[in-house]
């Protein structure tokens, strides 16, 4: 009798630790989960589901040694159960041991033909090497097997855009939004491909999906009726930044038309900016967008991308936006054009890569790019920040030419500096990084050179910026392949070497 209440008392005891583990996971508590686990021990030994979900835990905690030991002892037990090969396989990319998972997701699929989902990993994998041909024809596998995989559709639309294949990109995110009208992430992809065809109302609306966006009562601890809608109001508008130093740029385009329309501003923003957006618009108030601020009951609240919904809306109201919106600092440019060598050559502002890249395809060879600039008619001038020694000496050994580095300043924090050195150029030649955005606000003459899947703010087919007047753009054709975009940028130099010649002979 005492055995069977022994038992009644395990059992009871092994289920309640269970469920409580089971409800740990689902609640993204996984070192609760794994304690709940500990509990049940003698259980777990042989049951390959609840080894599986052990090494799910292991694997959210970045703890991918514990993770495979545990998938691995799963898959032992359970030969025949797809979902442990696809968690091994994602652990092992957690791992970066691609060719690792690629072999577990080969060998698995030969297991189990008709598994859409063991297609849509192994693409996945690849999509994150940035082999995007053998991505797309993983997806499609997929969707031959299950066509109504929201996933997999706008993955495959994210993977041909990157091809620049965007006509058919758009139609796979369209796709997704058909079976899943609320799901975001396709919203969102959508809204990037909207607003590089110059369809703005569409694109800007789809863009509103994005997380930060929808969670803006929760991140601000605001109400909804505190949301700005657009409309003139008697208190303070609080602009919010959002993304990066470059896009707080690029919709700093928009300020003089918003104080146009709302007096009383307070915007957040990069410190690194702050003193230049004050000397740049003089009645706007600048705040560090790190820092904690107080807000007035009646202000009201906007996310700075959700302008773009307000001010621009078509074509013609790019026409707002003048060809220089970014003032530089009168005294650190006299500074600073001391310290440049005196030359009759052209003073060419050079960056080449971006070293926090969102993309990775943005970056270019900077042998590649003065390739096409002779060192007796052009001084190179670095505006480049991070480290470039590698690239500053391979330049010197391969084509004996010098790079302007001036050592005093801090490329990467002083940024009243760094547009100073813009101003004193003559033209700038950037990838897609902080350096295009300042120069295109500054005014000044720019060759931007841009991947097949640019940012949505360079378009997609323009060959003039609709945001900085001043800037060209020199797009790829083939991903990452620069021949195309840096042979047609030679021409037009030749005419501003030649242009900058006839002005010294004046």
């Amino acid at each position: 009798m005492n055995d069977l209440v022994n038992k009644s008392i395990s059992a009871e005891f092994l289920q309640k630790n269970f469920n409580e583990a089971i409800n740990n996971v689902k609640n993204n508590n996984f070192i609760e989960a794994l304690n709940k686990f500990e509990n049940i021990n003698s259980f777990k030994k042989n049951n390959p589901k609840i080894l599986s979900l052990i090494s799910f835990c292991y694997y959210n905690l970045n703890n991918y040694i514990k993770a495979e030991k545990y998938i691995s002892k799963a898959i032992a037990l359970d030969p025949n159960e797809s979902g442990y090969y696809i968690n091994k396989g994602n652990i092992l990319k957690g791992q970066k041991k691609f060719l690792l998972a690629e072999k577990i997701y080969l060998k698995s699929i030969k297991l189990f033909k008709n598994s859409a989902e063991l297609y849509y990993n192994l693409g996945v994998l690849y999509a994150d090497q940035h082999k995007y041909d053998l991505a797309i024809r993983s997806y499609k596998k997929s969707l031959m097997i299950d066509n109504k995989n929201k996933f997999t559709l706008n993955n495959m639309g994210s993977a041909l855009k990157k091809l620049g294949k965007f006509k058919k990109s758009k139609e796979f995110h369209q796709n997704a939004i058909l079976i899943d009208p609320f799901f975001n992430d396709a919203q969102y992809n959508l809204s990037f491909l909207l607003l590089s065809e110059g369809q703005f109302i569409e694109g800007w609306l789809k863009y509103e999906s994005r997380k930060k966006s929808l969670d803006i009562t929760k991140i601000l601890n605001i109400p909804k009726t505190k949301i700005w809608d657009g409309n003139q109001f008697n208190s303070t508008l609080v602009v919010h930044a959002e993304q990066g130093v470059g896009d707080e740029i690029l919709i700093s385009s928009l300020y003089n038309e918003l104080f146009n329309r709302q007096k009383n501003l307070c915007i957040f923003c990069d410190k690194r900016l702050i003193k230049i957006f004050e000397r740049s618009f003089s009645e706007i108030k600048f705040v560090d967008r790190k820092s904690s601020f107080t807000f007035i009951k009646q202000s009201k609240h906007i996310f700075s991308f959700s302008l773009g919904q307000y001010f621009r809306t078509d074509i013609k109201s790019f026409y707002n936006n003048s060809k220089k919106w970014l003032y530089s600092n009168h005294k650190i440019d006299k500074k600073i054009q001391n310290l440049i060598p005196k030359s009759n050559k052209v003073k060419i502002g050079i960056s080449w890569k971006s070293p926090s890249s969102r993309q990775n395809n943005k970056d270019i060879s900077l042998l590649k790019m003065i390739s096409i600039m002779p060192k007796d008619l052009f001084e190179l001038i670095n505006l480049q920040y991070g480290n470039i020694k590698d690239d500053k000496d391979e330049i010197w050994k391969k084509a004996k030419r010098q790079l302007i580095l001036l050592e005093n300043i801090d490329y990467k924090n002083d940024f009243d500096s760094l547009i100073s050195l813009i101003v004193n150029c003559d033209a700038v030649v950037t990838s897609d990084n902080i350096t295009a955005h300042f120069a295109g606000a500054l005014g000044k003459k720019t060759f931007l050179l841009v991947p097949v899947d640019a940012f949505w703010y360079w378009q997609t087919k323009k060959t003039k910026s609709i945001w900085y007047p001043t800037i060209n753009i020199y797009r790829q054709n083939e991903l990452n392949n620069w021949d195309h975009p840096i042979n047609k940028l030679k021409y037009d130099l030749n005419d501003l070497f030649n242009k900058k010649a006839q002005d010294l002979l004046k």
